[in-house]
């Protein structure tokens, strides 16, 4: 009884006084023991290290690298930027050096460290000469293993100015409208192509009179070709001076081409039918049936070529009444294709023996018939005169009608040495400004520059052909046409007509080249 009532009396502690009295109450450690232990720690750590630095004396295979310069094409122009990318083996968070070699020495440029993958990118670097560079990976020790520094010399960074390898100023060879106007309002066209290409960069048209401030008249960006295309305002009266300017671009400089000046085309040719058609001027061809030439069902008639009332020359074709209600058989001797068709006229004009030239820049504003089974054309053929050893037909411009294929606008080249060059030129439709833009409905001005070099074909300054071999030497005349060949006459609509209007024609020549103009 006693004792138990002594027990409850007494207060007992509480759980955490109790592990208190339990550590106190626990025997310490002694100086020696604390002492043993140090040493023992001591000397884990000592080994770790000799294990550790045992490990750093073994050698690590170096380190492939793949190294790949991204430099623009053709080269990096002076403060263009470009980048080193590139990749290391067994070289995770490692550090990279690229560096330049400078009178002999190398030179550090920028220090990088790789990712763990080992990838490292020196991006936004910029030379303003040539450039031996290398990329070096330096030893390091990692993971207890030695790296050793690994070397890659680089293939020289070219350095290159952008420069204007092709830039000329044509006449007035640019005039798309739905009506006839002034020859001389058409505008100039310029055309230049840079080298090396950068596409997107913009490039500037200027001009200036002689010693004066270059002023902007165009702006456009360089295409996937380095080329650059601008229509010009025409100044007859002021010899103006042209260039082009690339803007700078991703840290190079403006880049301009030498100036050309306007006034190097002189106007010899020009006819704007402002009174109708000079039949002294423009002489009726082919005004007989013509089997040979694929014209076995039409002739010519000088009643074809007319005034169209509002500034233009007028070609029709047309049923012909002479030959009413006879029936025109055909055959094709080389193909085996043959017909019977009705008999047809034609217009069919040109300055043979009025006039020729040798070299320049023909052309004429057209608007063509809408309908097939006929078609329409500008062309130059060899006026025959002395001088020279190849001579061409150059048809300028061929329309085949509304549907034909592929466009129906053709250009061709029949040399009297080597083979016919040329065909339909689907990329003509290049040059129509939209959906409501047409062959027949609007005119558009279809020129060849020739020269002793090449034959360039455009419409409206959009060239669509260059051939540059067996070009011709001998003097041509100009030919207007609209003819119905006898294959196509299956294509004629019923009411067995049409119509193209030309509204001036005009040649150019280049007085650069007056001694082989004659």
């Amino acid at each position: 009884m006693t004792e138990t009532t002594d027990r409850a009396a007494t207060p007992r502690p509480s759980e955490p006084g109790r592990r208190k009295a339990r550590r106190q109450g626990r025997p310490g450690l002694s100086p020696e023991w604390r002492k043993g232990l140090l040493i023992f720690a001591f000397v884990v750590l000592v080994g770790t290290g000799i294990f550790y630095a045992g490990r750093a004396l073994t050698t690590a295979d170096p380190a492939q690298l793949q190294i790949r310069v991204a430099t623009p094409r053709g080269g990096v122009m002076p403060g263009e930027r470009f980048t080193i990318e590139g990749s290391a083996t067994e070289s995770s968070d490692r550090p990279v050096y690229l560096e330049r070699q400078v009178r002999g020495a190398w030179s550090r440029m920028e220090t990088l460290q790789t990712t763990s993958a080992g990838a490292f990118v020196f991006s936004g670097l910029q030379v303003d000469a040539p450039a031996r560079l290398r990329v070096v990976l330096p030893e390091v020790s990692q993971l207890g293993q030695r790296h050793p520094a690994v070397t890659q010399v680089l293939p020289r960074v070219q350095v290159t100015k952008q420069a204007v390898p092709q830039f000329s100023v044509l006449p007035g060879v640019v005039q798309n409208g739905a009506v006839p106007a002034e020859a001389g309002a058409a505008s100039l066209f310029a055309e230049a192509t840079f080298s090396p290409i950068r596409p997107g960069r913009e490039v500037y048209a200027q001009r200036r009179l002689p010693g004066g401030d270059w002023e902007r008249v165009g702006k456009d960006t360089q295409g996937a070709e380095g080329k650059v295309r601008f229509q010009v305002p025409q100044d007859a009266t002021t010899p103006y001076q042209y260039r082009v300017l690339a803007a700078g671009y991703k840290g190079a400089p403006e880049a301009a081409s030498p100036a050309q000046a306007s006034n190097r085309w002189r106007l010899d040719f020009d006819d704007e039918f402002t009174y109708g058609v000079d039949s002294a001027t423009w002489l009726t061809r082919g005004d007989v049936h013509a089997p040979d030439s694929s014209r076995t069902c039409a002739r010519a008639d000088s009643s074809m070529v007319s005034a169209s009332g509002d500034g233009a020359a007028r070609l029709s074709a047309q049923r012909d009444p002479a030959y009413a209600p006879d029936s025109c058989s055909w055959k094709n001797p080389s193909t085996g294709a043959s017909g019977t068709e009705s008999y047809y006229l034609n217009s069919h004009v040109g300055t043979q023996g009025t006039y020729s030239f040798r070299y320049g820049v023909a052309a004429a504003r057209v608007k063509f018939q809408q309908p097939q089974g006929m078609h329409g054309a500008f062309w130059l053929q060899d006026s025959g005169e002395a001088g020279g050893t190849i001579g061409a037909e150059i048809d300028t411009v061929e329309f085949f009608g509304k549907g034909y294929a592929k466009g129906g606008i053709a250009s061709f080249i029949y040399p009297s040495q080597g083979e016919e060059v040329g065909g339909t030129q689907p990329d003509a439709s290049e040059a129509l400004t939209g959906p409501r833009d047409n062959w027949w409905d609007r005119y558009h001005v279809f020129s060849v520059e020739w020269t002793p070099e090449a034959y360039v074909f455009r419409i409206d300054g959009v060239e669509t052909l260059r051939v540059e071999e067996n070009v011709a030497d001998k003097k041509a005349f100009l030919i207007m046409s609209l003819l119905t060949s006898d294959w196509e006459l299956k294509r004629m609509p019923e009411a067995g007509a049409g119509q193209m209007d030309v509204d001036w024609v005009r040649v150019w020549q280049d007085t650069r080249l007056n001694d082989q103009n004659l």
